[in-house]
């Protein structure tokens, strides 16, 4: 297209002719041919600037706009603003702002097409977006809790973190890495394709519907690095010609699902340290997001022995503070994907399976993992160099909506906001930006928050070694079989107790005293405890429990796993799911004889008469 050579002139230019026209010096024709403006535009700027000898220069996009080029600025900065916090407006929600704009800030006359639909028109919005070089664009999904994760707090503490480990030893570029897993598919996001123009549907081939997900899991360092990978395929065994196409060095294994978990993540881990070459005397830092399958006890034991210093990311920040995602993951995936495209065109009529993605892995890999696509990532993430202030205002807007946890030093984000000379009101004045109600205090129900931590420290391994423990007792308790069972538990002797209000009770208890039943408790004991719950504890619960802890005699409580009752005689008992929980020895009732174990679509445990249970 030709450029245009209208509007070339200059402020100074036009308000020097607007002086000698009116001063009669010169006549119209001349000052236009004189500075090179147009007729039909110095007698605008004539009419505009009526008695003055100055006039200011208005585009011509600007000439007959609803609003002024301030007011729209305003404008502009509200969309820009509601974008970065992830609540971005669609075209419609463009059009009823602007034209509830109009209104607060009293904008007449406003066009009839305004007034009739109660918002501004589609011409109006492509022209606000052509003058303020916004456009239209797909959103990506972004999950509330990604949104609301990424804050100062949250980078604050990591780098606290990370500087303590950085300070245990003199590390360098190449003893820093990070370590992360993707997933590639045997069917891939179709490309844009040239087509015949008006066509309403244009195919592209693809092995399936939907893919089978094979898991990719690499480990780089901040000089640029690339160690092996290693290959998760959904199989129960592992084919030795799996490694065959895949990079030189990779590690192949197999599961059902493809995906990485706890059992096979120490062995990923020994893959890589054997490549690192890290010992006690060679110290290395691995970082690495804080997912279940990385967080075992195994995993700190083998670092730890390694010389390997373990530090995770904040919960949902990866997409900002891993390098590999910040950096690398990206261009793979899309070199993955031409490399999909490029073999269905070689192979029609084939359907991409999991024995060929090794192969692609192979030529994707090598484009994508390169040594200024790396450093890159590590330092935009601001790992390495280590920069604490590597991300802008701008990059936190996206948690402003939620309520931030208290720090001691926070970080400011102060948004520039110019105040309008004119009087305009801003859209924030009658449309506010996004905010969540406050939270209510109190204690966190569910899963433990995840914070950055070292996690080959002390403190954590000794944390990680008791919930390591605890989960071998409730899998041995819930395991076990009638022979197992007959061994471990011991029916009571004595003589049995009397319960007023549980005649049938007592037909199924065999213990002299409470004391008794504490002192002689052992792992896997049959009890029935009451509990006092409802408003003001005024109701009492009583429960068929498992004991998953033996006597101690320094603590006043112990662990156990409840049971509910299946039939309404209340005789047969089934394991009651994630109902772990503790009691203390006076809410002891009475022990329970061994029941007799089944199993039909479940264990279930049956005892002999009837245990007056009264669940919640």
């Amino acid at each position: 297209m030709k450029p245009t050579k209208k509007g070339q002139f200059s402020e100074s230019d036009l308000n020097l002719a607007i002086r000698k026209v009116k001063a009669g010096e010169v006549s119209k024709r001349e000052a236009c041919r004189q500075y090179k403006i147009g007729r039909a535009t110095l007698n605008r700027y004539l009419e505009k600037a009526g008695e003055e000898s100055y006039a200011k220069k208005i585009s011509k996009s600007f000439a007959n706009t609803v609003f002024n080029e301030e007011e729209e600025s305003l404008l502009a900065q509200y969309v820009i603003k509601c974008s970065k916090m992830f609540y971005g407006l669609s075209i419609d929600d463009l059009c009823r702002l602007a034209w509830q704009f109009a209104i607060a800030n009293e904008k007449t006359p406003l066009p009839t097409a305004w007034s009739k639909d109660s918002k501004a028109g589609m011409e109006w919005s492509r022209g606000f977006r052509r003058r303020h070089s916004l456009s239209l664009r797909i959103a990506e999904s972004t999950s509330l809790a990604r949104a609301s994760a990424f804050n100062p707090t949250n980078v604050q503490l990591f780098h606290k973190v990370y500087q303590q480990a950085l300070e245990q030893f003199p590390f360098a570029a190449m003893n820093v890495w990070n370590l992360d897993e993707t997933g590639v598919s045997t069917v891939t996001k179709i490309q844009k394709l040239i087509a015949q123009k008006g066509d309403r549907q244009v195919g592209g081939i693809s092995s399936a519907e939907r893919g089978t997900l094979v898991t990719l899991c690499a480990c780089v360092n901040a000089a640029g690095r690339t160690l092996a990978p290693v290959l998760i395929y959904p199989r129960k065994k592992v084919q030795s010609f799996w490694a065959t196409a895949a990079p030189p060095g990779t590690l192949t294994l197999a599961n059902e699902s493809g995906w990485m978990t706890s059992m096979l993540f120490p062995e990923v881990l020994h893959h890589f340290i054997q490549q690192m070459g890290a010992t006690k005397e060679n110290p290395q830092i691995l970082i690495f997001d804080n997912h279940d399958s990385h967080i075992t006890i195994d995993v700190v034991n083998l670092a730890r022995d390694s010389g390997v210093a373990i530090v995770t990311l904040p919960a949902h920040c990866s997409h900002k503070m891993q390098p590999l995602d910040v950096g690398v993951m990206y261009p793979f995936k899309t070199y993955y994907a031409n490399e999909v495209r490029s073999w269905h065109h070689s192979n029609p009529g084939r359907a991409l399976n999991i024995h060929d993605v090794g192969s692609l892995v192979k030529t994707s890999f090598n484009k994508a993992f390169t040594i200024e696509n790396i450093v890159n990532g590590f330092q935009k993430s601001g790992i390495w160099p280590p920069n604490p202030i590597s991300f802008t205002e701008a990059d936190f807007m996206g948690a402003e909506p939620s309520e931030q946890p208290l720090q001691e030093n926070p970080i400011p984000i102060e948004l520039p906001e110019e105040p309008s000379s004119s009087g305009a009101l801003s859209p924030e004045q009658f449309r506010p930006l996004p905010k969540a109600p406050t939270r209510k205090s109190g204690p966190r129900r569910g899963r433990e928050r995840r914070i950055p931590v070292i996690l080959t420290s002390t403190p954590q391994k000794n944390k990680l070694l008791q919930i390591h423990n605890k989960r071998n007792d409730e899998k041995k308790v819930r395991n076990l079989d009638k022979k197992a069972l007959d061994k471990l538990l011991t029916d009571s002797s004595g003589d049995e107790r009397d319960f007023s209000e549980m005649d049938e009770v007592t037909e199924l208890t065999s213990n002299p005293s409470q004391e008794f039943v504490v002192k002689n408790m052992k792992v896997g004991e049959w009890l029935l405890v009451q509990i006092k719950g409802g408003r003001r504890q005024s109701v009492t619960y009583r429960y068929v429990v498992q004991t998953l802890e033996s006597f101690n005699e320094g603590d006043n409580w112990f662990r156990v796993q409840g049971y509910r009752s299946i039939n309404v005689s209340k005789t047969k008992f089934q394991v009651k799911e994630n109902d772990v929980f503790e009691v203390e020895f006076g809410d002891v009732v009475c022990s329970l004889v061994t029941p007799t174990l089944t199993r039909d679509r479940a264990v279930t445990y049956e005892f002999d008469g009837v245990v007056e249970a009264k669940e919640a």
